[in-house]
């Protein structure tokens, strides 16, 4: 936050940290605009932030020999854990099977 200051005319002035190649040293952006540019650089909400590509990708025809198959499906691991998680609860909040809602 040091390198950034707002003028006198509300506009804002970054400094780089060190100078480009044209020598530049600075950019002033109105705030609206300064946000614009850093909105561009969130990552949109769920979205993965690593991507793979060449042999890695998911779509990549060799990717099976290098990639080795899951062995847990996700549902089955899912249940047991809502099963491990319920047993931990239930003498605590005294819950029910039949009672709970829960399946």
């Amino acid at each position: 936050m040091e390198r950034l200051e707002r003028l006198a005319d509300g506009r804002l002035l970054y400094r780089f940290k060190r100078a480009w190649r044209d020598g530049t040293t600075h950019v002033v952006f109105e705030p609206v605009e300064l946000l614009e540019k850093l909105v561009a650089l969130v990552p949109a909400p769920k979205a993965h932030l690593v991507r793979y590509s060449g042999i890695l990708a998911p779509a990549a025809k060799w990717r099976a020999l290098i990639v080795p198959e899951s062995s847990c499906d996700f549902r089955q691991f899912m249940a047991k854990a809502a099963t491990f998680w319920f047993n931990r609860l239930r003498p605590i909040y005294g819950l029910e099977p039949n009672r709970s809602g829960l399946r």
